[in-house]
């Protein structure tokens, strides 16, 4: 309702009007109202717009049309915002300060700020010598077909078979399931059977390599027709056949390879995080969109959930249902850095859009302390005539001395005991405070001249 200054009539409210016809636009008018807290009055005059009310329809008889009428009832209640969960309304949290609206648009900023991705949190750090984790095998673990493995790992050397997930086998090739690294850094992914298959694998393309220390993502997909392996969402497949044999049904190894032959051996040195199990096959399309997000745990298809975010204990928790694992030999408990947002750059818990105009130099939408800085001077390289620091020859900070930084030293040959501006300072090779040619002789050098 609107009368030359807007009134608000809060919760359930009865009103009068009195008239004779149908009003309209531009009639004049008295409306008494009165609230169920308690309040009341009556407007009257000027122009008037009676539009809808908001929530439960207005009740009736009578209609809102045609001779004198009253409306009788109805809710005037505005649906109330509360992102946070904190009992307070997004509007009345932002008046009182508690919450910030850097960006002005209603919404409290941390109901803004993206979560950052994975791994994230706590991981677990196996030494490669006898560190792994034992979980009891069930019949939902022992899939014939048609499952998904996926895990993160940071490696911390190659050489050798290192395993990340591996099911109980009888060392004849012939049954279980691996998820693991090869000597070379490539991942392998194995469904074996006894169905006259073989011992079936898929070994990674070249270019989809594991590099120590970094994170990796891996995941294993077996459909019964297709064996499939990936890293970091790259796929390498081949075909396969028969259901997985599980001969030995003792327990799901991570970090070692279990069974009853040779056991105790490619054992994992680095972390793993993030571990899941599903009972179904996975697309490339629903690994790539959620290998980088924490699980609800309740996901369909979600049978077992290793979050490894505990922080302490002997025990790995399984998120989705109960096949808690038994950590051995004392795998360690690793904090890790907490991962940039989408919209958070640097983790100050201010929304990136709300930084620029003081943090973006190179007015690219991205804050300045986000982007590289390759002398740590506190000027990102984009805004920096000296990116590559003093006596350095990099004007650009790209990490060699080519035209663009012949171009650069073209205005800054000044002579002995003359000033050096401080973008000529990369090219003050001898760090004497002057670009003379003893400075230009090294750029030559440098340059190949």
């Amino acid at each position: 309702m609107t009368c030359g200054t807007k009134k608000l009539i809060p919760a359930l409210m009865i009103l009068h009007v009195a008239s004779s016809g149908v009003l309209a636009a531009g009639d004049s008018f008295t409306i008494a109202w009165s609230t169920i807290d308690g309040g009341g009055g009556t407007s009257a005059g000027g122009n008037y717009g009676l539009s809808a009310t908001i929530g439960q329809p207005d009740a009736g008889p009578p209609a809102l049309a045609g001779g004198s009428y009253e409306i009788t009832g109805g809710f005037w209640v505005a649906p109330v915002r509360d992102c946070n969960n904190n009992g307070i309304a997004d509007g009345a949290d932002i008046a009182a300060g508690t919450s910030g609206d850097c960006n002005a648009n209603g919404t409290p900023d941390e109901c803004e700020l993206v979560a950052g991705g994975v791994p994230s949190g706590f991981a677990l750090e196996f030494d490669g010598v006898n560190d792994h984790v034992l979980i009891p095998s069930t019949p939902d673990l022992r899939p014939l077909n048609n499952f998904t493995i996926e895990a993160w790992v940071n490696v911390r050397q190659l050489g050798g078979v290192q395993s990340l997930v591996f099911h109980d086998e009888d060392g004849g090739g012939d049954d279980g399931y691996a998820l693991a690294i090869l000597a070379d850094g490539r991942a392998r992914f194995s469904a074996s059977n006894a169905n006259s298959f073989g011992n079936q694998n898929v070994v990674c393309d070249d270019i989809s390599t594991i590099d120590p220390n970094q994170w990796h993502h891996m995941a294993g997909v077996y459909d019964d027709s297709v064996l499939k392996v990936y890293v970091d969402g790259q796929e390498t497949s081949k075909p396969a056949a028969g259901d997985v044999a599980y001969t030995v049904t003792a327990s799901l190894n991570i970090g070692r390879r279990g069974g009853t032959n040779s056991p105790n051996t490619n054992f994992l040195s680095g972390q793993i995080d993030e571990v899941r199990f599903w009972n179904v096959v996975r697309s490339p399309a629903e690994i790539a969109a959620h290998m980088n997000t924490t699980l609800a745990g309740d996901e369909p298809g979600l049978v077992a959930y290793w979050r490894a975010d505990e922080g302490a204990g002997m025990v790995l928790a399984d998120s989705a249902d109960a096949h808690d694992g038994t950590l051995v030999n004392g795998p360690l408990w690793t904090e890790l850095p907490p991962v940039p947002s989408g919209n958070d750059c640097n983790l100050n818990a201010m929304l990136d859009e709300c930084e620029l105009q003081a943090n973006d130099c190179d007015s690219n939408g991205i804050p300045d302390d986000c982007q590289p800085d390759s002398d740590g001077d506190g000027t990102i390289d984009a805004c920096d005539a000296c990116a590559g620091g003093a006596g350095s020859g990099d004007a650009d900070g790209d990490g060699d001395i080519d035209g663009a930084d012949a171009i650069a030293y073209g205005t800054c040959l000044t002579g002995p005991e003359g000033s050096v501006e401080s973008e000529c300072a990369c090219f003050d090779f001898d760090l004497d405070g002057d670009n003379d040619l003893l400075d230009f002789a090294e750029f030559q050098t440098l340059y190949g001249l």
